[in-house]
C-alpha cells in the first residue's frame, strides 16, 4: 500500500491557542527611554514593554505597559543626552515629564506586570535596555523578573537569520507608527520588524 506525498509546499497555519493568563505569552519586548548611556549612573524616564509570541506572531495588545519614572537621586542627565531631547524631542519629554511615578512603584508595577513565569527579554541592543533594568531593580532592592540566560538583542538574531547577509527589514525601511522615542510605540515598532523578518526566512 502507497501513500501520496503532497506536492504543495505551501506551509500549513501556525498553531493557535487561546491565552488564560500572561504566563502563556513565553517573551516580553522591552523598550526605554533615558537620560544617558550609562546604565549605573544615567535615568529611566520611561518602560514599555508588550508580550508576544514569535513563533505565532501574536502581541498581546491588550495588556501593554507603559509608565515614567521619577529620577533616583544618585542618578543624573548626561549633557548630550538632555541637548539632544531639548532640542530634538522637547514636547515629547514634556509629556513624559508630566506624567511621571515614584520610580520604585514603578518598577514595583512593572515586576508585577511581568510575573513569576521568568518570560524571554527582548530588546535592542540588549546590552542598554536589560543593564539600565538589572541596575534599577537592584537599586531598588527587587529581583528582576527576567533571567540573563533568557534575554534576546534583537539586532543579533534577525542577523543571524540572514548572516551573511544584512536583514531585508530595518528600523530604518520599516513604517513608524506614532512618535519615534516614545517607547510603547518604539516597542511595537521593534515587534513588526521582527515579525517582518520571520515571516519572510518561513517563506
Amino acid at each position: 500500500m502507497t501513500t501520496d506525498i503532497p506536492t504543495s509546499t505551501q506551509k500549513s497555519a501556525l498553531p493557535r491557542f487561546e491565552r488564560l493568563s500572561k504566563a502563556d505569552w513565553p517573551a516580553v519586548m522591552c523598550d526605554l527611554e533615558t537620560t544617558g548611556t550609562q546604565p549605573d549612573r544615567h535615568g529611566i524616564l520611561q518602560i514599555a514593554a508588550v508580550r508576544f509570541d514569535l513563533m505565532t506572531m501574536e502581541i498581546d495588545g491588550a495588556d501593554t505597559f507603559q509608565a515614567c519614572l521619577t529620577l533616583p537621586k544618585h542618578r543624573h542627565w548626561m549633557e548630550d543626552t538632555r541637548r539632544w531631547w531639548l532640542k530634538d524631542k522637547r514636547e515629547l519629554l514634556e509629556k513624559l515629564m508630566s506624567q511621571q511615578e515614584e520610580w520604585v512603584d514603578v518598577l514595583k508595577r512593572f515586576q508585577a506586570w511581568v510575573g513569576p513565569s521568568k518570560p524571554q527579554f527582548w530588546s535592542k541592543p540588549l546590552s542598554f535596555d536589560f543593564m539600565f533594568l538589572s541596575s534599577y531593580f537592584a537599586d531598588a532592592g527587587l529581583a528582576n523578573p527576567f533571567h540573563y540566560r533568557y534575554a534576546n538583542d534583537l539586532n543579533s538574531f534577525m542577523r543571524g537569520m540572514y548572516f551573511p547577509r544584512q536583514p531585508p527589514h530595518t528600523e530604518w525601511n520599516v513604517k513608524t507608527e506614532g512618535e519615534a522615542h516614545d517607547a510603547l510605540n518604539d516597542v511595537f515598532h521593534q515587534l513588526h520588524v521582527l515579525f517582518k523578518n520571520y515571516d519572510e526566512v518561513r517563506k
